[in-house]
C-alpha cells in the first residue's frame, strides 16, 4: 500500500491582509492538487477584494495593493466559496490536504466563510465549524516536531531550501508557488522520516 505523499496531494495558500484571524482577510489563495503518479499538478487561483484597506506592510510581502485588489480582485465571497469548494471537494476524493501553518490559513478562511454567510452552503454537504477536511499535514508543525532542536527560520523559503527545494524570493508569498513548495516540502519530509509517511 503507497503511504499519503504517494497519493493525490491538495495544497492550499493564502496571502492576506494581515495576521489578525478575526479582522484580516484573505488578499490571494491557491488550491494546488498534485498527483504524484501521473506528474500532474493544477493551480486554481484567486484574487479577491478583501473589501478593506490593504495595509503597506501586507503589501511589501505579497505585492498586492489596495487598489489592484479592487480592480483586478472579485468579490470575496464568490472567491471564499470557491476556494472552500475546491478544497473540499479535494478531500472528499481522497486527497490529503497540505497546508503551511494550518491553524492560521485554515482558521482564517473559516472566519471567512462566517464573514460571508457561506457556513453549510454548497453542494458537497455542510462546510464550515466543525465540518470534517482531512487528513490536513501540515509540514512546519512536522519540521518542527522532527527537526525541533535545529536552529533558524521556520520560514517556508527557508524550510524549502533545507529540503532542496528551490523557492526564490520572488517567488515566495505568492500563493501558488507557496502552495506547491509546501506539498513538496511535506513529500520530502515524508521521504525523510519514514514514521510521517506510514502515519
Amino acid at each position: 500500500m503507497t503511504g499519503w505523499y504517494e497519493r493525490r496531494l491538495a495544497a492550499f495558500d493564502c496571502e492576506t491582509s494581515g495576521i489578525d484571524i478575526e479582522s484580516d482577510r484573505i488578499v490571494t489563495a491557491a488550491v494546488v492538487t498534485i498527483d504524484p503518479l501521473e506528474g500532474a499538478v493544477h493551480k486554481q487561483e484567486w484574487l479577491l477584494d478583501p473589501e478593506i484597506e490593504i495595509p503597506a506592510e501586507a503589501t511589501e510581502i505579497h505585492g498586492i495593493t489596495t487598489e489592484m485588489a479592487r480592480t483586478a480582485g472579485r468579490p470575496a465571497a464568490e472567491c471564499v466559496h470557491e476556494i472552500r469548494k475546491a478544497l473540499w471537494e479535494a478531500s472528499a476524493a481522497g486527497a490529503t490536504v497540505i497546508v503551511y501553518n494550518a491553524p492560521f490559513d485554515l482558521s482564517l478562511l473559516d472566519r471567512e466563510l462566517a464573514r460571508h454567510d457561506l457556513i453549510g452552503i454548497g453542494p458537497i454537504g455542510p462546510i464550515g465549524p466543525g465540518a470534517p477536511l482531512g487528513p490536513v499535514v501540515d509540514p512546519l508543525c512536522l519540521d518542527k516536531k522532527f527537526d525541533r532542536y535545529r536552529r533558524g527560520s521556520r520560514k517556508l523559503v527557508d524550510v524549502a531550501r533545507l529540503y532542496g527545494i528551490e523557492l526564490s524570493e520572488l517567488d515566495a508569498h505568492g500563493a501558488a508557488a507557496d502552495a506547491l513548495a509546501s506539498a513538496r516540502v511535506a513529500w520530502k519530509l515524508a521521504r525523510v522520516y519514514p514514521q510521517i509517511g506510514a502515519a
